[in-house]
């Protein structure tokens, strides 16, 4: 048996009401037209917008009243899903659940959230986005929690896992004054709630503005894209891993990911067109340098098979372009009898 749709069933609960209550509550969902606000609304009628709202408000409630069974099995059955996800949860997450992107149900389906008694819309504010809450009571703690959350990542300084931001969280006296609210499903519902803070992909939780976690320009993204594959990469690669990651804003050409790669310290160039990160290590100058530095730790001297293996662990290049620039450069000697390159004196 094929299942009926919320816009079928919303329809079908509103066709009970008297015909202004129809017009209102089709009008102010926006169910198989345009929504319209209170005060437009208001117009039509020649009625103060409060007017309105006392009309859709009684709507509702009659609707709550007289629901048939299976409408109310299918609002039973969202209301088990709010409870199941904390009590808490995103419209946008609640409608990808149960109506995707079918924006005819969309409408209906909102409407039919506003008729379940058990439900309270927290309207989105600063702090956390448009919210279906199952306990009405925790509704107005939301914000402060949310608000708890993203301090102690701030005091953090880097991304935590949820057990240990909740940990944080159940120390504070905000939870301690209203802990009889809070659930373990809730706690754990809350971080996906809140505006400011977002997931990583290895699980933790830190905030949006980082840009390690939520690059916004060009640089961050390189070297999220960087710490996250763990190894050098090509400017070119690098630019189609950033695309593929659809980040916010633009995606940039290769030449502007090579132009930054160039400019910026944090990123050391090792082979052509090859990058990585100074910071497991590398260090920035030619193969040359790369030479001395080497040379300049190991007095004793080393072959020119040592020399090469040496290179190429912080270098991507072929083993004749180190041959060619230790037999080039005046600075380093071979010892004939040793076979050993040092450092020219």
């Amino acid at each position: 048996m094929k299942k009926v749709s919320f816009l079928t069933l919303a329809k079908k609960s509103i066709k009970t009401l008297k015909e202004k209550e129809q017009d209102i509550l089709m009008s102010y969902f926006g169910i198989e037209g345009q929504r319209k606000t209170l005060e437009s609304i208001g117009k039509n009628y020649n009625i103060t917008r409060e007017r309105v709202r006392q009309i859709r408000n009684n709507a509702v409630l009659k609707i709550q009243k007289g629901a048939d069974a299976v409408y109310q099995k299918m609002l039973l059955e969202v209301e088990k899903f709010i409870k199941a996800s904390g009590g808490i949860i995103p419209e946008e997450v609640l409608s990808e659940k149960f109506v995707a992107e079918d924006k005819k149900n969309l409408s209906a389906f909102i409407f039919s959230l506003h008729t379940n008694p058990n439900l309270t819309l927290a309207k989105e504010t600063d702090c956390h986005k448009k919210l279906w809450v199952h306990n009405g009571k925790t509704a107005k703690l939301i914000s402060p929690a949310c608000k708890e959350l993203e301090k102690i990542l701030n005091k953090n300084k880097k991304p935590m896992s949820l057990s240990d931001l909740i940990s944080a969280f159940k120390k504070s006296p905000f939870y301690k004054k209203n802990q009889k609210y809070f659930t373990n499903g809730l706690l754990k519902s809350l971080p996906h709630a809140a505006k400011s803070i977002i997931k990583t992909k290895t699980g933790d939780w830190g905030l949006s503005l980082w840009p390690e976690i939520n690059p916004k320009n060009t640089r961050a993204k390189i070297h999220y894209i960087l710490t996250e594959a763990g190894k050098p990469l090509h400017f070119r690669e690098l630019t189609k891993r950033i695309a593929a990651e659809n980040f916010q804003g633009k995606i940039p050409a290769s030449t502007t990911v090579h132009n930054e790669l160039i400019a910026d310290k944090r990123f050391v160039l090792i082979g052509k067109g090859i990058y990585a990160l100074a910071l497991w290590g590398y260090k920035p100058g030619t193969v040359a340098d790369v030479l001395k530095d080497i040379l300049s730790k190991i007095k004793k001297g080393l072959t020119q098979e040592e020399l090469i293996s040496e290179v190429l662990k912080v270098r991507q290049i072929s083993k004749n372009t180190v041959i060619m620039n230790l037999r080039s450069q005046k600075v380093f000697a071979r010892n004939e009898k040793t076979n050993l390159w040092k450092l020219a004196k």
